[in-house]
């Protein structure tokens, strides 16, 4: 009709006043008719435009709607899954159905002439409720599924509407396999599969449709090594048992592809011997170095800092490899770790707070392994880790004499190493142009005393005696805290909770005890020592006319603080924004002062005011005592107390008992020990402070924290010399650059050292060439 012909040519010239004049009087067959030609020259979002305006719908133009829709997603999202549909030549064997319970199925038409429902027993519905129990146990691990045919779509469209809860963003991976193009294009009729919750859209869904969808599901599987390979099948089309049997010849080639790469990798470092990698690891290598960093997408902090090493080792001259998850539904799997091996043949591994051993027989034990430690995390703490660390594993941290002490670390394999920074631009105070508030802090510490409670008694179950004794722990802690006391140190709340034990006649085995005292020390003690100066703060600003703004997740929570809350900020930029914009920011953590935003912000040109811990201050005195009336190369309490002079003996012992109270939460370190490693790892200078003004900026209670934020709160002069003078100090002895060029040269010494007792490719003895 005339209308239809105006309604068209509007639409395909973009003339929306003419089109939205046309339609405002266009009746249902006026629109179904526009839509039926929009159809015909497959201009599919324009068709479903022009369905969903008609005021009644019935069956057929449902029909086109859905079609419709869906071929515009897929025009645009996949496009050779839609080349693939409307290339299809005109077919009768399957199309659409009444199921037993009226709702709309698939039924085809078998070689024998005999038409069948794809739903199970004709009951669309059941049928899915049925799939969706069955799959509860991949759900809960997030295996990766093959629809061995599309079924009759109720599945697939449920599998995108409902995605398994999995841990942060990872996504279940889903594989659509349907050699009968036709069918796929009746389901396409039936369920609207657009949208970001539709399995158009989304990444994980890999559809694979078509008589020749195997050789792309091929090429997939093959030329991705992180896309997990379909884990649970599904039969859902008649073709069931010939999908499933090509499935399993790709994954008999995924499978071949895997050792070809296992024997690439153990045939190229079986030539390698200690002093191949020592060579390397020089300051006049005889070629490029290589690492390979191993992370997670899974982790914010994890993949910022080791794309940060990864930029330490290239600005130090090394090709680096960052393997990790190119998409949440990808994995680091061992496949995809082996064939990067393969390929890259690196000369380092490198990977935050995970060893060699928990790869299983991945790397060669000559390829050398370092794990840098930043979280002190239960699997790194126990004596069967230690046991197995081999003269080519390397261990990065600040705690080297507690794992030495307590789990047996090897003393040779340990390289001190502190919180790093990537120094970010200074941001000059003339360009920071729109204020925070006056002092702001950042934490996700956000929880309540009760939500931490019901956290521990979920975490350590037992009987009603158990219990009390945490409902009672808890309750004592946060009465200690509110008074104005605090326990700021792992031994002081272990003496805390072996002192309540012993009041209420309980024991509790080493084990669970160690974990209990973990427990309690975080996160219920770091949050309350940090509640405990927000409220110091709160009081402090209120008297002083000064704005508070609480930044992380969960502060709205609080309804103690819930006032001060300002939402999340972002790592990178929008952090180093917000702390430079705010004249003061807080620095609140019972442990040592330099944490990683700490380190940034300041960089950045932030100021900072800290709260005083013992750790701040106590191994730095120590240290000086011991340069001045011992000499650098005492490196034990013994030795000192054999040379202290009688008139500095006594500040000595007190040093000792502070440092260990710090520094040494097994009770079995030696507190010198553990200066010296924290001077090697240059968090302790000589004379020289954790910090420079670090004695100026630190607050120890409510009274002193009023003062600092007077005298700095309105001396921005002031404030920018000491940030000036401490970024100066952080860039000369924290940055990844220059910390990375002294570990590997530090690694490439002791691979010298063993060069002459191992032979190429063979792991020494457990215990050759460890030092005592």
């Amino acid at each position: 009709s005339t209308r239809v012909h105006q309604i068209r040519a509007a639409a395909v010239r973009g003339d929306s006043d003419l089109l939205s004049r046309l339609l405002a009087s266009a009746d249902s067959a006026t629109l179904g008719a526009a839509g039926d030609v929009a159809m015909s020259e497959r201009r599919w979002t324009d068709a479903a435009w022009l369905f969903d305006r008609m005021p009644e719908r019935d069956n057929t133009a449902g029909i086109k709607h859905c079609l419709s829709r869906n071929l515009a997603a897929l025009q645009r999202h996949r496009r050779a899954i839609y080349d693939e549909l409307i290339s299809l030549p005109k077919s009768d064997h399957c199309g659409i159905g009444a199921s037993a319970s009226n709702h709309p199925t698939i039924v085809c038409r078998r070689a024998d002439g005999q038409n069948i429902s794809l739903s199970p027993n004709n009951l669309p519905l059941a049928g899915l409720a049925g799939a969706m129990e069955s799959l509860k146990p991949a759900f809960a691990v997030g295996h990766s599924l093959a629809l061995c045919g599309v079924g009759d779509g109720y599945l697939l469209h449920q599998l995108a509407q409902k995605p398994p809860k999995l841990f942060m963003d990872t996504q279940q991976s889903v594989f659509l396999l349907e050699p009968d193009a036709h069918v796929l294009l009746t389901a396409l009729m039936i369920h609207d599969y657009t949208g970001k919750q539709g399995p158009i859209e989304q990444e994980r869904f890999l559809w694979f449709v078509g008589s020749d969808w195997i050789h792309p599901l091929r090429t997939t599987l093959l030329g991705d090594p992180y896309l997990a390979s379909p884990q649970i099948s599904l039969m859902l089309g008649l073709q069931f048992q010939s999908i499933q049997s090509s499935l399993q010849v790709i994954l008999r080639e995924v499978e071949a592809r895997d050792v070809h790469a296992r024997t690439s990798v153990e045939r190229y470092y079986a030539t390698k011997g200690a002093s191949d990698f020592s060579a390397v690891f020089s300051t006049d290598p005889p070629r490029r170095p290589r690492v390979m960093l191993l992370t997670t997408r899974f982790s914010t902090v994890l993949q910022y800092a080791t794309r940060d090493a990864a930029a330490g080792f290239e600005q130090g001259g090394w090709e680096t490899r960052v393997v990790i998850e190119p998409t949440p539904h990808h994995r680091v799997l061992t496949t995809g770790i082996r064939a990067a091996v393969a390929e890259f043949k690196p000369d380092l591994v490198f990977q935050i707070d995970h060893q060699r051993q928990e790869h299983a027989e991945m790397f060669p034990s000559n390829l050398p392994f370092v794990c840098w430690i930043q979280d002190h995390m239960p699997h790194l703490m126990k004596p069967e880790a230690g046991a197995k660390i081999g003269p080519a594993d390397f261990v990065l941290t600040d705690a080297g004499a507690t794992y030495v002490r307590s789990a047996g670390y090897p003393k040779r394999q340990m390289i001190a190493l502190a919180k790093l920074t990537t120094p970010p631009p200074l941001m000059p105070r003339a360009t920071v142009t729109a204020p925070a508030e006056d002092i702001v802090f950042i934490s996700n510490a956000t929880k309540t005393p009760a939500a931490m409670l019901t956290e521990l008694l979920t975490q350590f179950p037992g009987d009603s005696r158990s219990a009390a004794f945490v409902t009672e722990c808890v309750r004592r802690i946060t009465d200690l805290y509110a008074a104005g006391d605090s326990l700021s140190t792992f031994p002081d709340i272990s003496r805390f909770i072996r002192e309540l034990l012993a009041e209420m006649d309980l024991t509790l085995d080493p084990e669970p005890l160690h974990q209990l005292i973990r427990a309690i020390t975080h996160p219920l003690c770091d949050a309350l020592y940090r509640h405990q100066t927000i409220r110091w703060t709160i009081a402090a600003a209120r008297d002083s006319g000064l704005t508070l703004g609480l930044y992380g997740n969960g502060w709205d929570a609080h309804e103690d603080f819930a006032l001060y809350a300002r939402g999340a900020v972002a790592s990178g930029e929008d952090f180093r924004s917000l702390t430079r914009r705010a004249a003061i920011n807080l620095q609140i953590a019972p442990y040592l002062c330099l944490h990683q935003r700490m380190l940034d912000g300041i960089c950045s040109g932030a100021f900072f005011l800290v709260r005083h811990h013992v750790a701040d201050t106590a191994p730095q005195a120590l240290l000086d005592l011991l340069e001045t009336n011992c000499g650098p190369e005492v490196n034990g309490v013994e030795e000192a107390q054999a040379r202290i002079s009688d008139s500095t003996r006594a500040r000595f012992e007190t040093l000792v008992g502070e440092t260990r109270r710090a520094l040494c939460p097994m009770g079995t370190e030696d507190p010198i020990e553990v200066i010296r490693v924290w001077q090697e790892a240059r968090l302790l200078e000589p004379r020289g402070g954790v910090l420079p003004h670090l004695d100026a900026i630190s607050f120890s209670d409510a009274v002193s924290l009023g003062t600092r934020l007077e005298r700095f709160a309105r001396d921005p002069d002031l404030r920018e010399e000491i940030t000036a003078d401490q970024r100066r100090s952080i860039l000369a002895r924290f940055t990844y650059a220059a910390a990375i060029r002294r570990i590997t040269h530090r690694m490439g010494q002791l691979l010298g050292e063993e060069r002459s007792k191992t032979s190429p490719g063979l792991r020494a003895p457990l215990g050759i060439g460890y030092a005592a």
